[in-house]
Order: C-alpha cells, then sequence, then structure tokens
C-alpha cells in the first residue's frame, strides 16, 4: 500500500507540475500578468558603499573658562541694540534736512522756517530748486507727506504760513513717542504752485526721553545686585523726565538679611555732580592724563551725555536696561581740535547664568566739520574709570581674579580687609572687553595705559587672589581701556565694535568654584555606532568663611536654576575644606556625569550648543557662585551628491563640533565615481567646500559630479520554459521560447559586470505568496559561456544573493560599439549561430525532486543586476 501511495502522488505530479518563468522589466510599463517576474536593477554597488568613516573621536580640550554664555560673542550688528531708536539719521550733505528738539515732553508743535538755497548750516530749510516767489505762493495743497516718511498723515498735521514762509506741524500724542531719543523724520514733497519746480525736505524731530529704571538679580544666599545709570535706584517715580546729566553703569548690593543698601562706588547724590567722574573718556593722540584738576584736557575727551537721550526699561525684557544720547567729546584730528558727535547704543542686562550683569556699548560717528560736511575719525581709543567704595568704606582692596588659559587674570574683584561679608567682580576676559585694565590709585592717571591685559607693571605680583594694588594707598579705583587697535578709524555713520564688561557680586563669605575649563566639546555619532563616554570636569574651590568643613558639588544642564530641594539637585562630589584663606583652593579632579539622557542632552546638535553649569553649597548653608562650562554646538551637516542640479545618490552627513576642521578629500565621503540609474559619474576638479572648518552656518555640502558615461539594461527578454514532465532523475532543461533579448547598452568607457538572483518558488499568486514552507529553492541555474566546452558540466546556481554570471569583458564579441554607444545583445551569447538556433548558454531549469512537494503552480521572482566595475 505505501508503494501504491508512492506511485500515485508521482503519477498526478507528472501530469500536473508546470514551470513558467517570464523575465520581464520592471522599466516596462506594461502590468505584471505572468505566472513569475524578474526586475532589472542598474545599480553600482561599488561605488554605492560607503564604509563607516574612520573619524577621530573629539576629546575635551583644555579651553578658557567662561562665567556665562552671554559672554561668549559680542558682536558689530544691530542685534544687541535693535530695540533703540535711530530713525533720524543724519544728512549732512543734504540743504534739505534739519531736526529738530522738542523742548519739552509735552510739546507737539514745530514751525519749520523755509528759504531758497543750498547751505547745509543754520537752523532754516533750503530748498535748492524753488524759488523765493514759489514759496510765497505756496499752498497747503502743493505739500504732500511722501511715503518713505516715517510719519504719516495720521500722525502729523502740516499747515503753512505762505506770508511767514513756515511749516507748521503739529503732532499727534503716537507721534510724539517716536521722537523719543535718536527721533524721527517727516518727509514732505513740496511743489511749485506752478508745478515746474519740485523739492523734498526731511525734518528731523526728536526729544530727550529719560525714565530712571533699576534692575535686580538675585545671587542667593539673600544678597541682590543692583544696576542702574548713575543712583538712579532712589529714584521714586515712574514719570520721564529730559536729563540726564551723566550716563555712568552703576551697581549696588541689597542685602536682604539686613534690609541693607550697599554702594560699591561714590554714593549719593554727588554721583552727578562730578567734574570729572564722567566714568568714560575717548581719544585719538596718546593716552592722556585724565585726571589733572588743572588741565581742559579731561572735559573735552569726555563722553557724556549732550543730546538725544533715551533711557527705559526694556518692555520685552525687564532685565534689560537700554539707553542712548549723542555725545560731542573734543577731538584732535591732524593736530586741530574738533567738536565730534558720537551717538552712544548702550545696554545692561543680566546674564544667562543669573549671576552677572553685562554692559554693552557701541558708537556711531556722525561727526561733521563747520561747514556740515562729514568727518571720517582716525584710529580712537576708549577708557573707562571705576571708583571703588563698598560699604561705605572708599579704599578697598582690589585682587586679582583667576587665571586665563594665558595665564593672565581675568579681572579684578574688591572686598573689604575687615569683616565686610561683600564683594564685587569684574569680568574682562571677554570677548570685545578692555586690551588693557588694572587696579590703580584714584588720582592716578591713564598715561601709557595701553596694552593687554596685564598689570601696569609686568613684574609685580599677579597671582589669583594676590591683591592688586598695595595697600597703603588712600584710594582705589579700576581702569580699563580699548586701544586704537581695538576700535579702529570709523568713517561717517559707522559704528564701532561692541565693548563691554561683565559685574557680579556675591557674599564674601560664601564658596567661590572655578573651573579649569571654559568649554569643551563633546560629539559622538551614536548614528554610527559610537558611544557616549561621562563628560570630566574638573576646579577648585575656596572657603574663606572659618566655620566651613565641606563644600558639595552639583551641576546642571542647560538651565541655570538651582533646586531648592536637595532630591532634585544632581549631584557630583563633596569637597573637604580644609583652609580658610584667600589663596587656599581645593581641587577637585575628573568629576564624572554619567547620566545617560544628560550626555544624550550634551551630544545633541544645536545651533547655540549647550552648558553645563556647577555649583556649590557648603554645610554651613551658604551657596557658591554658578560657572559655566560651555559645550561647543554640534553641527549635523548634510552631504549631497550633485551633477548640475540633480541630487545622483542618497545623501551622507558629517557630525562635527563647532569650530572642527574638516576634509573630506581622498575619503568614503567623496569618492570617486558613482554610477546611478545606470549613469556614470566622475568626482568633479571644481570643488568649492570639500574641505573648511565646521560653524552652525554650515547648513550643507555639495559634492560636485560631471556624467562621463551611462549604463542600463534596456531590454530584458520573456524566457519559456514550457510545460515540464519531471523525470526520475533531475536534469538541466534548456529554454523553449524567447521573445525579445537581454540588451545592454553604456555609454562611455564602463565596465560592467551582470549578476542574476532569484528567491525561492513557492505556490500561490504572485502578489499573496502562500505556502512558503514548501518553497522550492535551487532550482535555477546559469550557464557560463566556456572556451573549453560548449556545454559546461558545472552551471552557476541562482539562489537570493546575486551571482555574477557575465561581464563586459566575457561578451566583448556579442558587442556592437556605434559611436559612443556599445550595445551587447544576449541572444548571441545563449544561442548558436545553427539553423534553427540552439541554447549553449544563460539560464536552465533544473526540476525538483518528484516526491519531494505536492503538486501546483509554483512562482519566483528574479531580478538582473548590473554593476560598474573599477578600472
Amino acid at each position: 500500500m505505501k508503494n501504491k501511495t508512492k506511485k500515485l502522488f508521482h503519477l498526478s505530479w507528472l501530469q500536473s507540475l508546470i514551470f513558467i518563468i517570464a523575465f520581464i522589466s520592471s522599466l516596462a510599463s506594461s502590468p505584471l500578468v505572468l505566472q513569475a517576474r524578474s526586475s532589472v536593477n542598474n545599480t553600482a554597488r561599488f561605488s554605492d558603499q560607503f564604509i563607516k568613516a574612520s573619524l577621530p573621536l573629539l576629546g575635551q580640550d583644555l579651553l578658557r573658562q567662561s562665567d556665562d554664555k552671554n559672554a561668549a560673542v559680542y558682536d558689530n550688528d544691530d542685534d544687541d541694540f535693535k530695540d533703540l531708536p535711530n530713525d533720524n539719521l543724519p544728512e549732512p550733505t543734504n540743504p534739505s534736512y534739519r531736526e529738530y528738539q522738542l523742548p519739552t515732553l509735552s510739546t507737539k508743535d514745530l514751525v519749520v522756517h523755509l528759504v531758497p538755497g543750498k547751505s547745509l548750516t543754520g537752523s532754516n530749510i533750503n530748498l535748492p530748486n524753488l524759488t523765493a516767489s514759489d514759496l510765497s505762493t505756496l499752498t497747503k495743497s502743493n505739500i504732500n507727506i511722501d511715503s518713505s516718511s516715517k510719519l504719516q498723515e495720521a500722525e502729523a498735521q502740516v499747515g503753512y504760513d505762505a506770508a511767514k514762509q513756515n511749516l507748521n506741524i503739529s503732532l499727534t500724542d503716537t507721534a510724539l513717542m517716536k521722537t523719543n531719543g535718536a527721533g524721527t523724520q517727516l518727509v514732505l514733497n513740496i511743489q511749485s504752485p506752478n508745478n515746474l519746480r519740485k523739492d523734498q525736505v526731511v525734518i528731523g524731530i526728536w526729544r530727550n526721553y529719560v525714565k530712571h529704571p533699576f534692575g535686580e538679580i538675585d545671587l542667593g544666599n539673600k544678597l541682590h545686585l543692583q544696576y542702574m545709570l548713575n543712583n538712579d535706584s532712589t529714584w521714586t517715580g515712574n514719570d520721564p523726565d529730559t536729563a540726564l546729566m551723566y550716563a555712568i553703569p552703576n551697581f549696588r548690593i541689597r542685602d536682604e538679611s539686613q534690609n541693607k543698601i550697599i554702594d560699591t562706588m561714590f554714593a549719593g547724590s554727588g554721583i552727578t555732580g562730578w567734574r570729572k567722574v564722567s566714568n568714560l573718556w575717548v581719544g585719538t593722540d596718546p593716552t592722556p592724563d585724565v585726571y589733572g584738576t588743572q588741565s581742559q584736557y579731561n572735559l573735552d575727551h569726555q563722553v557724556n551725555p549732550a543730546n538725544h537721550s533715551y533711557v527705559i526699561k526694556d518692555s520685552q525684557d525687564s532685565n534689560t536696561i537700554l539707553f542712548q544720547f549723542d555725545s560731542t567729546p573734543i577731538l584732535t584730528i591732524d593736530n586741530v581740535s574738533l567738536q565730534c558727535r558720537l551717538r552712544v547704543l548702550s545696554k545692561l542686562e543680566k546674564s544667562s547664568t543669573g549671576q552677572y550683569i553685562i554692559l554693552k556699548q557701541k558708537f556711531i560717528n556722525y561727526t561733521v566739520d563747520n561747514n556740515n560736511k562729514p568727518v571720517d575719525l582716525p584710529q580712537v581709543w576708549f577708557y573707562r574709570k571705576y571708583d571703588t567704595m563698598l560699604n561705605g568704606q572708599d579704599h578697598v582692596p582690589i585682587y586679582f581674579r583667576e587665571w586665563n588659559a594665558a595665564k593672565i587674570p581675568r579681572g579684578l574683584y574688591f572686598k573689604n580687609s575687615d569683616s565686610t561679608p561683600y564683594r564685587l567682580d569684574f569680568l574682562f576676559d571677554i570677548p570685545n572687553g578692555p586690551d588693557g585694565w588694572s587696579a590703580l590709585v584714584y588720582n592716578r592717571d591713564m598715561t601709557d595705559f595701553l596694552g593687554q591685559r596685564t598689570p601696569t607693571k609686568p613684574n609685580e605680583n599677579h597671582d589669583p587672589d594676590h591683591a592688586a594694588r598695595s595697600e597703603e594707598d588712600y584710594d582705589s579705583m579700576i581702569g580699563m581701556t580699548w586701544s586704537k587697535n581695538k576700535i579702529g578709524a570709523l568713517n561717517f555713520g559707522q559704528s564701532s565694535p561692541t565693548i563691554g564688561f561683565e559685574t557680579s557680586s556675591g557674599a564674601a563669605t560664601a564658596p567661590t568654584i572655578r573651573s579649569d575649563k571654559e568649554k569643551l566639546k563633546y560629539c559622538y555619532d551614536v548614528d554610527k555606532g559610537e558611544d557616549l563616554p561621562p563628560v570630566k570636569l574638573s576646579g577648585s574651590v575656596n572657603s574663606t568663611n572659618k566655620k566651613v568643613n565641606y563644600v558639595k558639588l552639583y551641576y546642571l544642564i542647560d538651565n541655570p536654576t538651582i533646586p531648592t530641594a536637595d532630591t532634585q539637585r544632581k549631584y557630583l562630589t563633596q569637597v573637604q575644606i580644609s583652609e580658610h584663606e584667600l589663596t587656599s583652593w581645593a581641587k577637585f579632579d575628573n568629576l564624572q556625569i554619567t547620566d545617560e539622557d544628560d550626555l544624550k542632552t550634551l551630544n545633541s546638535p544645536s545651533s547655540q550648543g549647550h552648558s553645563i553649569y556647577i555649583y556649590g553649597i557648603d554645610d554651613q548653608g551658604y551657596q557658591s557662585n554658578i560657572v559655566e562650562i560651555k559645550v561647543l554646538p554640534n553641527v549635523k551637516v548634510p552631504i549631497h551628491y550633485i551633477c548640475g542640479t540633480q541630487n545622483i545618490k542618497g545623501d551622507n552627513y558629517i557630525l562635527k563640533a563647532e569650530g572642527d576642521s574638516y576634509n573630506l578629500n581622498d575619503t568614503d565621503y567623496a569618492p570617486n565615481s558613482i554610477v546611478s540609474n545606470g549613469i556614470h559619474y566622475k568626482l568633479s576638479p571644481n570643488q568649492t567646500n570639500l574641505s573648511g572648518t565646521v560653524t552652525t552656518d554650515l547648513q550643507e555640502i555639495n559634492i560636485k559630479y560631471e556624467e562621463v558615461g551611462s549604463m542600463a539594461i534596456t531590454q530584458v527578454p520573456k524566457l519559456d520554459f514550457d510545460t515540464i514532465t519531471l523525470p526520475p532523475k533531475p536534469k538541466y532543461y534548456n529554454i523553449v521560447t524567447q521573445t525579445d533579448d537581454l540588451q545592454i547598452k553604456t555609454t562611455g568607457s564602463i565596465a560592467w559586470k551582470l549578476s542574476m538572483s532569484a528567491v525561492p518558488f513557492s505556490q500561490g499568486s504572485e502578489t499573496n505568496r502562500l505556502g512558503k514552507a514548501d518553497s522550492l529553492d535551487g532550482l535555477l541555474y546559469y550557464r557560463k559561456p566556456n572556451k573549453d566546452s560548449v556545454l559546461p558540466n558545472n552551471p552557476v546556481p541562482i539562489n537570493t544573493e546575486p551571482k555574477e554570471v557575465s561581464n563586459s569583458v566575457d561578451v566583448a564579441s556579442a558587442s556592437v560599439t556605434n559611436g559612443n554607444t556599445t550595445t551587447t545583445n544576449f541572444r548571441k551569447v545563449w544561442w548558436d549561430k545553427n539553423n534553427p538556433p540552439k541554447q549553449v548558454n544563460g539560464p536552465l531549469l533544473l526540476p525538483p525532486n518528484p516526491f519531494s512537494h505536492p503538486m501546483g503552480t509554483y512562482h519566483s521572482t528574479v531580478t538582473w543586476t548590473l554593476d560598474n566595475v573599477p578600472n
């Protein structure tokens, strides 16, 4: 019975098993209707493969410490001062331009006298084209507001008195606010009554508008740092006025625990009466004696408000004070004294850590000569002095701050030698900070006080936390200068670089933290298998409080807000404090941040980078300063492969830290050859950015290629093996019918290889494969041409992995070249020249053992792949 069952199954198999294999091109538009299909893969496997780039891991470079991220960049554009009005730009060469001051805050009416002529001086507006007769017969209908005017008809009513030749201008309340500070402009078009002549009038209108804002930042330990101009934190009203006698950035400490204000410079109303304490000077000649009481020099060079004063608290940021004014210092230019005009734009703002106040200032040259002609200023310097006082004591010891990488102190701080628990810090080691500074006796001048950030005497001791001036001096001050090389020359209308410094305060008995790093790189490509190692931090801690035994250190990522609950703090270590002198520092080394989420945050690409903040709390409950370590931005830059405007390959990318160099030449990032969709491209010699420095502005890298040839399977045959009755022993079956030919076309000198792959045969429809457990593998073979035998005994088995079956060299005899194009026809490879032709090479079918699988119709998908071959 067993034998009978086997025989019946064998008979059924012989009658029913039919294999139909048809190869059709995936490039064709006809639908797939056959039981088995073939696809075409015109790719370039050799050129397209990118080995994982061998990039060096970016370690943690030792850079300078930063106190806050706002210190990172002072730029020379208007972003810092965009909210300060500057809509009334002088036009000194335009005789029809004049500017007029509104004398009070409530003045809304303005009378402007018109005269014919071209004069650039005087208070009257000159009209070069209109005549006296025109002016005496003008009417209001001859005057209209130009579309470019800052003030329009809804804001300014314009009348005309022909008898007096006066424009009568009346402003609305809205227009009045536009006149604050630098002011605004009314632009009028005036036509002669006979319509033959016309002029355009530009009227600048401004008023002083001075409020008395002050800001305050919480330093911890119940201390607050107040900042303002002059001593205006004593102002109790909120109404503006027109007086700004001096513009002296001032800082005061509010001790919440004592309900007390501590002045840090000369106190009280006297600050606005200091004849020689304008605090800021400018000059063109060698550094002068700016203190001598008998010298007019110091008065001439003062940068004090003259007009166009404007002081407010920024409506968008309550922590920011904006102020501007025009100053008229007398400078020496070509050995001639000239009254100049500088527009000073200024800002006092809170730092990102919330522990520093930043002063930023820049200067615009609007100087004209006696004929109202624009004047270009030569190189200028700026000098600022700060009179130190603390808690009523004018004789205050000043100390050097920590070193930068060049072992130059980063600034100064002062604190009383007694037990007064306050200090004030100055940070100068910032971009566009002063390039000369020191602690001086107050009545010292600034002669020869230019150069690097070094003490006045290079050989004197300037170690951190050592006195910056001798104790026996009667009065102390801090001088700072921005040299001619730092500022440069200022053409008319040109602005200077933004200059400034930073100020902070704290409790003298609170711990102080310093980091060994200002910046670090943390850039790892996790998508390419790189791990995220711990971030290591090192630095030192100081406490002069003799009651303190230890300080616990914590860290924050990106947000410098210190949690109140100990359970919410991210702990680093506990530093023992055994000595309590000002110069005694306890080191901490290689403290590690290991939290995976924090490491992912620090490693994530960001145009601003990230920040690590370190702070400490001692065992007496005092909170330290906050130290920021800037993690440089990681930049993920897409790489595009283009020929003209066409992308010829999938994008790649590089991941680098800002400031890192890159060079894609001779790497897998820039292959010499690419074949895409059958077209051969070679790397163009005209590249622009294969190497350079990574910046946050680097949006993409385009690698250019030139087309040198194409390669494609242009036609695929339909092959029919007909109905096969399975024999007892397996044997190879040839193609019975071939429709169309397998054809390959190339342009240019491209070498190629042809591969073939096939998925196992299985039952079911082509789109709904069934019975994969009964799939048939190893049925399809390919017979390669062989010089020694017409029918080689070992055909190549075709399975799921592509197997090379032919190449351009082997089939050269079957290829025809016409111009730049070579066509290979595989009919000449698979069939002989007999009549009728006989298959000698190509696809073969080897049916399975008849007892292995059930009867049915089986399907497979076969893929032809054409690859380029490297020369």
